[in-house]
């Protein structure tokens, strides 16, 4: 678990190198014991949120299918799934797949359908913000309320920084 969290900070900083280190060796480590499903999820991950940091999209859209359709197997397991969803979602809209990332966000959704998760519904509804525009803000300001309820202060700042990004976009400087 703690190397997990040592590559995602990584992962999103951009440091290419130690990434693909720590994640070759989880890798190697997945190999000598295939019974630990999630070291392979994690790698998938780190790979593709690796890709998207570094805005190699079609890149990232290779290993996140595989992390955004695995089975929750359990807590940890399934904020893989919803963060992997939540990256294949960024990056399909990056390239210009906005059916295919209205449907990701959708099975996000479903996926998460009646699961109390505050951090779960951020991302759902940053998603949505990405894959509906006409909507956008009003989807914005719900992930965001649902990110004050969490403690993933790093999820919350991508979500205003994709936000600003919008609000950039609709010709909205200052409120960006």
């Amino acid at each position: 678990l703690e190397v997990a969290r040592r590559v995602a900070h990584l992962t999103y900083r951009g440091e290419v190198e130690r990434t693909q280190e720590l994640v070759s060796s989880a890798e190697r480590h997945f190999l000598a014991d295939p019974s630990e499903k999630w070291m392979a999820q994690g790698t998938d991950q780190a790979r593709g949120a690796l890709a998207l940091t570094l805005g190699h999209f079609e890149a990232a859209i290779v290993p996140l299918p595989r992390v955004a359709s695995a089975p929750f197997l359990g807590r940890g397991c399934r904020d893989a799934v919803a963060g992997a969803s939540a990256d294949l979602t960024e990056a399909l809209v990056a390239l210009g797949l906005m059916g295919e990332a209205g449907d990701m966000a959708d099975r996000l959704a479903q996926r998460l359908d009646g699961i109390i998760d505050r951090h779960g519904l951020a991302l759902v509804q940053r998603c949505f913000a990405l894959t509906r525009p006409d909507d956008a803000d009003d989807h914005y300001r719900e992930a965001l309320a649902h990110h004050e309820q969490t403690d993933d202060p790093f999820e919350a700042a991508r979500t205003r920084l994709l936000h600003g990004e919008h609000l950039r976009r609709t010709r909205r400087v200052r409120d960006a």
